[in-house]
């Protein structure tokens, strides 16, 4: 039900099952013919990446972190799956271990925890916004751009981290389709 890196693949991850529901929403919002039962499939595989309501792994069985529970939080809502068990238990999982900007992959994370809180809303959205706000805020360059952080997305450049960075911030203005309730 998920995707992986090669369409040859025997397994999934949520990573790029994340991206590729994205982008089958933003196909469906265009007015695309999206079968409910590719989107059905991708919705079980993203459950069974759910740590007791807790969070979600990369894979199933794997372990949580605040970057996949946003990926997980995301999937979900965008599909329709609204306040589920697994999305409000890995909202308020992010509320009590948010993202830090220490952590790997913190751009590609501070995007998925803003989107996904926002489409969970409520005092789930309010709460982490006052982290993830001024947390991204502070990290922003004098020229008004934003650098990797750690790791890989050091090489990725400010091009990179601007674009997701930019993305979490604007999200509550509902500038993009795919980001409205």
């Amino acid at each position: 039900g998920g995707w992986r890196y090669a369409p040859s693949s025997n397994d999934s991850d949520l990573s790029v099952t994340g991206w590729q529901l994205l982008a089958l929403r933003a196909a469906k919002n265009l007015g695309c013919d999206v079968p409910a039962e590719h989107i059905d499939a991708a919705v079980e595989y993203v459950k069974r990446c759910s740590i007791r309501n807790r969070g979600f792994g990369y894979q199933p069985g794997s372990e949580s972190s605040p970057t996949r529970a946003g990926t997980g939080i995301l999937c979900l809502e965008i599909c329709g799956v609204h306040h589920s068990p697994e999305t409000l238990g890995a909202a308020d999982s992010l509320l009590q271990g948010p993202l830090r900007a220490d952590q790997d992959w913190f751009f590609y994370g501070v995007y998925y925890c803003t989107v996904g809180m926002f489409q969970v809303g409520g005092k789930q959205w309010e709460q982490s916004k006052g982290h993830l706000i001024p947390l991204l805020l502070n990290l922003q360059a004098e020229d008004g751009s934003w650098s990797g952080r750690r790791n890989e997305e050091l090489k990725l450049g400010t091009v990179y981290a601007t674009s997701l960075a930019v993305l979490a911030l604007s999200v509550e203005y509902q500038y993009l389709p795919i980001y409205q309730r």
